[in-house]
């Protein structure tokens, strides 16, 4: 029942089919979720809304090719918490670059991008998803 509860509270705040969470029912402080790009999530118990506004440009290193520095990808991150200005956060998939930021008390930090390139192929916009964690 507990479960039923978790999932149906997280529905409000977001598409499942958008938002994958990541072992613990939906976009929670200090959890692991997937976002699809342009897809909302609220954090739960937080009012905070956020959405993978882009990808791009993604130079990361194709997994069918070996390269001798891993790329970069820019994810942008719009940010949103009822009577507070909107933020923008743009993190890297690159450790050599910025991959968390501030918005308000919170600390975004970009995880994962999927899916990976593959030489040749190009990836459309909205197959991208960030995986976050989101913390104070």
């Amino acid at each position: 029942m507990f479960l039923c509860v978790l999932a149906c509270a997280c529905a409000r705040g977001s598409a499942l089919t958008d938002v994958a969470p990541t072992g613990n029912g939906c976009p929670c402080l200090d959890r692991e979720f997937a976002l699809k790009v342009g897809a909302p999530a609220t954090i739960q118990n937080e009012q905070l809304e956020i959405r993978v506004d882009s990808v791009g440009p993604d130079s990361r290193c194709p997994v069918d090719v070996a390269c001798v520095w891993e790329g970069d990808a820019l994810v942008t991150i719009a940010l949103s918490r009822q009577a507070q200005a909107p933020g923008r956060l743009q993190l890297h998939t690159s450790q050599q670059f910025a991959t968390e930021g501030a918005y308000l008390n919170y600390r975004v930090r970009l995880r994962a991008l999927t899916p990976a390139p593959r030489a040749g192929d190009q990836i459309e916009p909205a197959a991208y998803t960030a995986t976050l964690i989101v913390s104070r």
